[in-house]
């Protein structure tokens, strides 16, 4: 838990910080609202879904299909960070 705890701080921090670098100064207010709606809106789109999933195979198989989607996205997005942190 404490790994995670760090790890959401050290992410909240490098992601505002990336998104706040490669957007136009009037757009941060829209960018950073759109990004809470996005993540907040997520987590409850996947709280929902992860206990439907939990009741009908088990409390293990919303952690697998979790790690699998994180490992879907990690990898595209993996290319695209680089380019964002050469902007400014």
């Amino acid at each position: 838990m404490a790994v995670f705890g760090v790890h959401a701080i050290v992410w909240g921090s490098v992601s505002t910080t990336v998104r706040q670098r490669s957007t136009p100064v009037e757009l941060l207010g829209r960018v950073g609202g759109v990004y809470q709606l996005a993540s907040i809106g997520g987590a409850a789109l996947g709280a929902l879904l992860g206990g439907v999933l939990a009741r009908w195979t088990g409390l293990l198989t919303p952690f697998w299909v979790a790690g699998g989607a994180v490992a879907l996205t990690t990898a595209p997005a993996w290319r695209r960070l680089s380019e964002v942190t050469r902007v400014g």
